[in-house]
C-alpha cells in the first residue's frame, strides 16, 4: 500500500509540473482531485483510535476514488510515456 502511495504521489506532482506546459492538461483536473483524496486520507488516519475507525476511513477512500479511478486508468492509456515500471524517472 505504501509503494502505491508513494507512486501515485510521485505521478501527481509529475504530473502537475507538467501541465503547465501543456502536454499534459487534462490530466491536471483529476490528479488535484486524487491529491485532496489522499491528503483526507492521510489526515483522518491521523485520528484513528479503532480497527472500526480506520475501516470508516479506507471505505470513505474507496468511495472518493470511484469516479477517478476510471479517469486515471485512460489518463495512463493516453500518456504510456509516464508508466512508472516502464520508464522509471532517473
Amino acid at each position: 500500500m505504501k509503494k502505491f502511495v508513494l507512486a501515485i504521489v510521485v505521478l501527481v506532482f509529475a504530473f502537475t509540473s507538467m501541465a503547465t506546459a501543456g502536454k499534459y492538461d487534462d490530466a491536471n483536473e483529476a490528479l488535484i482531485k486524487m491529491e485532496k483524496v489522499f491528503a483526507t486520507f492521510i489526515k483522518d488516519t491521523e485520528a484513528v483510535k479503532s480497527a472500526a475507525d480506520l475501516v470508516k476511513i479506507i471505505n470513505k477512500m474507496k468511495e472518493n476514488m470511484k469516479p477517478i479511478i476510471p479517469v486515471m486508468q485512460a489518463l495512463a492509456d493516453k500518456y504510456k510515456d509516464m508508466d512508472m515500471e516502464k520508464n522509471p524517472p532517473a
